[in-house]
């Protein structure tokens, strides 16, 4: 797992109050981890600040799974 990965999974965890190992990159956000609008804002402003990347609203709306976070911070700040 790269850093990237690892960081967001890192994120999202304290976040949750979960150890990294509980997350994996195929879990959705709001089915199988329980993620509200506001939880998710905090996960979202923790992003920002740790890979110095803006996230507009609407591309906010479309993170389904761990993975689509991932991703989206991989393309944003070109570590793909």
């Amino acid at each position: 797992m790269n850093e990237v990965n690892q960081k967001v999974i890192h994120i999202i965890g304290l976040a949750l109050g979960l150890e990294d190992s509980e997350i994996r990159e195929e879990m959705y956000l709001r089915d199988d981890l329980n993620i509200d609008q506001l939880t998710l804002s905090d996960i979202v402003v923790s992003i920002e600040e740790d890979f110095k990347i803006e996230i507009p609203h609407e591309d906010i709306e479309h993170f389904q799974t761990v993975g689509d976070v991932i991703t989206y911070v991989k393309e944003q700040s070109n570590e793909l």
